[in-house]
């Protein structure tokens, strides 16, 4: 997932920093300047026992972030939205 994303935003300039959804929320973790983030994850659902959540402080940086998949729930779900689930 993450090489087509990386190859992607690459020719645009941006640098691209990862590190796992529990990370804490820090200059190493996220170094500034932040200019967007970009939530990414793998098949696994918000709802399962003992899934990864992020930092909240990560919605009070103030730039545009896009979800996808795991990352777009986490974001519905943070924010008081609902996915649905089977």
């Amino acid at each position: 997932m993450l090489r087509p994303l990386t190859s992607a935003l690459r020719p645009l300039l941006f640098a691209l920093f990862f590190f796992g959804a529990s990370a804490p929320l820090n200059s190493q973790s996220c170094p500034a300047p932040r200019t967007a983030l970009v939530l990414s994850g793998g098949p696994a659902s918000v709802y399962a026992d003992g899934a990864p959540r992020m930092d909240p402080a990560l919605y009070e940086l103030g730039v545009p972030m896009l979800g996808i998949c795991y990352g777009m729930q986490l974001m519905a779900l943070d924010r008081g939205g609902l996915t649905p689930f089977d």
